[in-house]
């Protein structure tokens, strides 16, 4: 037998570095340029499809908002949502109201982070 030691079977035993027997390829790096250049609209696409989801369910919400498919008391529609926030901002409540959200949301964390550790 010659080449590389081998296994019970016909394919070369594997050795310390893993290339038994194995051809080296060389690339061209423009070629690599080119097919990363390539790769790009199927990025795109992806980008594309994974935004596209979450904008076609705020579409079908505010449609079935609006046809009235969903009562507004149950689920507001987008635009209701929006109007609203825009309405705390502009006359301030929103930014009154974030220091109680956040010592509420910091005294939650503190109080779960503690019964965590507390029982491991």
């Amino acid at each position: 037998m010659s080449g590389a030691p081998r296994a019970s079977g016909s394919r070369p035993a594997v050795v310390a570095n893993g290339l038994a027997d194995r051809p080296v390829r060389l690339v061209d790096p423009g070629a690599t340029a080119a097919v990363r250049r390539g790769a790009q609209l199927p990025r795109l696409a992806r980008g594309l499809s994974r935004a596209g989801v979450p904008v076609a369910l705020l579409v079908l919400w505010q449609a079935a908002a609006a046809y009235g498919g969903i009562d507004e008391t149950v689920l507001p529609a987008p635009l209701t949502i929006f109007n609203a926030f825009a309405e705390l901002i502009r006359t301030g409540e929103l930014q009154s109201a974030i220091p109680t959200s956040l010592g509420r949301s910091a005294t939650g964390l503190a109080l779960g982070a503690g019964t965590g550790l507390a029982l491991g």
